[in-house]
């Protein structure tokens, strides 16, 4: 998953995250609910 993170008046950091976790997909409001997850690589 891409990321985007910016400290309170910082420099915007962006990634990549590792994930594996439990999804839910919603196309009528293009949502995705993402839980139970653990990161690394």
């Amino acid at each position: 998953m891409a990321v985007s993170l910016v400290p309170f008046q910082g420099k915007e950091v962006v990634g990549v995250l590792y994930i594996l976790a439990n999804t839910k997909v919603h196309i009528g409001n293009h949502r995705v609910l993402i839980n139970n997850f653990n990161s690394g690589k």
